[in-house]
């Protein structure tokens, strides 16, 4: 029973947990939606999501960017760099170079929150980097926008126009009214930093006017206050003091403490004192950033000094050093142009190091194939020449056996008289042996079988007409002596057994006798012809 109570209490707990995942991933599906028009009703719905890590990877990451994006549209102070962090790690790693750009950018913003102002520069040409790659205009926008406030505030006002003129072009571009409006002022900003008056109206006019066709309260309210603050640089405090108070009377918002303290410089020039205290005091209880607060202890110490009050001279002068000493002073000395150069040169310099490493695999690759060709040459040429080697050697052979046969030719030809004349003896009737024994003696006489030479001779022209006969004869058949290979090749070469008795000048019997002991030494069957063994050796040696 516990065992069941157990189970089912498990599944309604991972249906409920279900449930409420997919009720967060509808509740951040509505805030993406809304982040840039409602972005106070998309923080509503974010801070609906109570466990945010619990979504999945990709859901987790898009809440990190969308809260980000919403804490910079309404309070930059609330931003979080932890969220910031793992959308770009998250989406670098996935190479979403799209969502990766607006990641970086958002980082950018909590760096500057933080006043690292070498990371926020980084991270800004990060944004830049991967908005090029991925085309995402916006994002590139925001972040020349963003490159033109960072030298507006290091006083590099030329860069500044340049980089604000960069990003209304690309917002006009895309139809993004509202940051054209913002580009439009911060161009103003810039003119007005360089005492360029006239060009500062300009651009105010032509973001007044987009501003009040749109009914943009908020941006309204900022070029009012602009105008007049362009209006009291030269010198017309009445048209200043009218354009802060409309400024005021057209929106309450997170720019409030600037209207005040400019509001209160007003004051101070027409020698309001009293009136341009309060209202500087009233700025600083909003809060205002760093270097708002400290133009704020200026101008406060100005009053104090026209009222002659040295006790608040004293008090504002020290909140104005304590300001001016402040970290995030020190760290805008750092230059975005400076820090700019030195990240294209980084990213240049790995750059080439990629195309050098290209350039040593691609060199190493035609080397390798060079080596490949030359060891293929070589080989290829090596067999040429063996080739070569050994159609010399076979000519050289064919020279060697023509001359070898032009000398078997003519030893052939010095011995053809004493084959003949051995050959002729064939010819003699046999019952005539006694003419026989004539025509031997008559060789003998002529001194043709006369010596051992000449019978060696025999023997060597049998071998030549009937391929070494002896020589293979006497290699089978070792203890064959002389007289019995000069026997064989005599039967060998076709005489009868008279003709053989009778040069040999023996007896008939004596001639069988050593007949017979040439088969017994020949291994040969008693009865086997001889002539016909030898006239087939050397085939089969069987009898």
């Amino acid at each position: 029973m516990r065992a069941g109570i157990l189970i089912f209490l498990l599944l309604v707990s991972i249906y409920s947990c279900r449930r409420k995942i997919a009720a967060d991933e509808i509740r951040l599906q509505q805030a993406e939606s809304m982040t840039r028009s409602h972005p106070d009703s998309a923080m509503a719905l974010l801070h609906a999501i109570t466990q945010p890590k619990r979504l999945p990877a990709t859901d987790y990451a898009r809440y990190a960017l969308c809260y980000n994006e919403a804490a910079w549209r309404l309070d930059p102070q609330t931003l979080s760099d932890p969220l910031a962090s793992l959308a770009v790690t998250y989406y670098t790693k996935k190479k979403n170079d799209n969502e990766a750009a607006m990641a970086f950018f958002l980082l950018s913003k909590t760096k500057e929150e933080e006043h690292d102002a070498q990371a926020r520069a980084d991270a800004l040409m990060q944004a830049e980097t991967y908005a090029r790659v991925s085309r995402n205009m916006r994002v590139l926008g925001l972040v020349y926008e963003e490159k033109g406030l960072i030298l507006h505030d290091q006083d590099a006002d030329s860069s500044s126009v340049e980089q604000f003129k960069k990003a209304e072009a690309i917002f006009t571009s895309i139809h993004d009214t509202y940051n054209e409006i913002v580009e439009n002022i911060g161009i103003g900003n810039a003119f007005l930093a360089q005492t360029h008056y006239d060009s500062a109206k300009y651009y105010y006019d032509v973001a007044e006017n987009m501003a009040c066709s749109t009914k943009r309260a908020v941006l309204l309210s900022s070029i009012l206050r602009l105008k007049g603050l362009n209006a009291l640089y030269q010198g017309h405090s009445d048209e200043a003091l009218r354009f802060l108070q409309q400024s005021l009377n057209t929106s309450h918002d997170a720019y409030d403490a600037g209207k005040y303290m400019n509001l209160g410089w007003v004051y101070l020039k027409l020698k309001q004192y009293q009136t341009a205290r309060k209202t500087l005091l009233m700025a600083l209880q909003h809060h205002p950033p760093f270097g708002l607060e400290e133009a704020c202890y200026h101008q406060l110490i100005n009053v104090a000094y026209a009222q002659h009050d040295l006790k608040g001279l004293r008090k504002y002068a020290l909140q104005y050093v304590t300001q001016a000493d402040s970290s995030y002073d020190s760290s805008l000395k750092a230059s975005l142009l400076g820090l700019e150069k030195k990240y294209h040169y980084e990213r240049l310099h790995t750059e080439n190091q990629s195309l050098t490493i290209k350039n040593q695999r691609l060199f190493l690759g035609i080397l390798v194939v060079l080596l490949l060709l030359v060891i293929s040459g070589y080989f290829s040429l090596r067999i040429t020449l063996k080739n070569k080697e050994i159609q010399l050697l076979r000519e050289q052979e064919k020279v060697r056996l023509s001359e070898r046969e032009q000398t078997l030719r003519e030893s052939m030809a010095s011995k053809l008289d004493v084959y003949e004349k051995l050959v002729s003896l064939r010819t003699l009737p046999n019952d005539r042996p006694e003419h026989i024994g004539t025509q031997f003696q008559s060789l003998f006489n002529d001194g043709v079988l006369k010596s051992k030479s000449s019978i060696q001779d025999f023997i060597q022209n049998v071998d030549e007409v009937h391929d070494h006969f002896s020589v293979k004869l006497q290699a089978k058949y070792p203890q064959l002596t002389k007289q019995d290979i000069l026997v064989c090749c005599l039967i060998r070469a076709g005489f009868d057994t008279s003709t053989i008795v009778g040069f040999l000048d023996i007896q008939m019997e004596s001639f069988h006798m050593r007949c017979h002991r040439i088969r017994e030494r020949m291994s040969l069957q008693r009865k086997a012809n001889l002539a016909q063994f030898l006239a087939k050796f050397p085939g089969d040696s069987k009898s």
